[in-house]
């Protein structure tokens, strides 16, 4: 009765009355919490996510020279997408800890496939994290990305058969259709395609502008990684606040609890050419909803979208700069001289 009254708050009345909004694959652990009664399990749930999400902030923040950590952590523990996560029992703190995971991949390939089956549970987010994959075609993070996808399979299986993965393509069809019945989209959405609608309402003018701009962030991001980010142009810490902002910026459903991804990627890109992004990333949630009300614009799309912009531009500039006879370029000759 609690969740049908929540629901109603959102829906204006018309509780949605979700079955189960996960994946088959999901349900094979959460049936254990299910025997449960529901204090404990609702303990234990809570406990399972703060704990990811600590894990996940740790990880993060030991990449931070020294001087940078103190900064860094206090940006973690300001996430306020978190809060609202433990409050309304979601699993945003398992999910950071897979996109983090999965984005340590650049160094340990192993990492890919918890990675990958924390992230499951959105599996709007596992686009970056494949994209990754079929750009650097390396055979050991190919396995492991297929040993993750494989255990997926299989515990979907065990869950609920053939037929829960029936039931779960049919909750995403009907799903797609929440988004202009409830008008989830642009208020409660924080993504390109809300603000897009929240501009142009729910049209085919917005419905090809939020699909041409969605694919084109991720395919600037596939060159911008293959050009720059694997010959060492930009710092690993660019790479993960780049990697967050497209995959929260192209996806299809992001509500403010998702937003948590952003967080351990901008506190490590503190240490970067992008600090100043980062930056804007970690204070944009606890603006957005109030400034939305009244502007209709989600300052945290935007702020993720400068982001992007603000990489691409740096990429741009290394790339046009003159290089003397001795290859280096004129930044620096003129470094070394001073």
């Amino acid at each position: 009765s609690a969740l049908i009254h929540v629901e109603s708050a959102f829906t204006h009345g018309q509780p949605l009355n979700l079955p189960f909004p996960y994946p088959p694959y999901a349900a094979f652990g959460l049936g254990i919490l299910a025997r449960l009664p529901a204090h404990p399990a609702f303990a234990v749930w809570t406990a399972l996510n703060l704990g990811a999400f600590a894990v996940a902030s740790f990880l993060s923040i030991r990449r931070l020279a020294s001087r940078w950590r103190l900064l860094g952590a206090l940006g973690l523990m300001g996430c306020a997408p978190i809060i609202i996560a433990t409050a309304q029992g979601e699993n945003s703190g398992l999910v950071v800890l897979g996109f983090v995971l999965a984005l340590m991949s650049l160094e340990n390939v192993w990492l890919m496939a918890p990675g990958i089956m924390l992230l499951a549970f959105k599996p709007q987010f596992l686009i970056v994290p494949l994209a990754l994959i079929a750009v650097r075609r390396r055979p050991r993070e190919i396995m492991s990305a297929g040993l993750g996808i494989t255990s997926l399979l299989v515990l979907g299986l065990l869950a609920g058969g053939i037929g829960g993965y029936v039931s779960f393509v049919g909750l995403l069809l009907k799903g797609i259709r929440w988004t202009t019945q409830y008008n989830w989209g642009p208020v409660h959405a924080y993504t390109l395609q809300a603000q897009v609608q929240s501009i142009f309402g729910h049209t085919g003018v917005s419905t090809i502008l939020w699909i041409a701009g969605s694919i084109a962030l991720l395919v600037w991001f596939v060159r911008w990684y293959v050009k720059d980010g694997r010959t060492g142009d930009v710092a690993q810490g660019e790479i993960w606040l780049v990697a967050a902002c497209v995959a929260v910026a192209a996806s299809t459903h992001v509500m403010f609890h998702d937003v948590a991804i952003l967080y351990p990627a901008a506190a490590v890109a503190i240490g970067t050419r992008l600090r100043w992004a980062a930056i804007a990333c970690l204070v944009a949630p606890w603006l957005d909803p109030s400034l939305y009300a009244t502007t209709h614009v989600h300052v945290l799309v935007i702020a993720c979208v400068i982001t992007i912009g603000v990489a691409a531009a740096m990429a741009l500039g290394r790339r046009n700069q003159p290089r003397t006879m001795e290859g280096e370029t004129s930044a620096q000759r003129l470094a070394k001289v001073w």
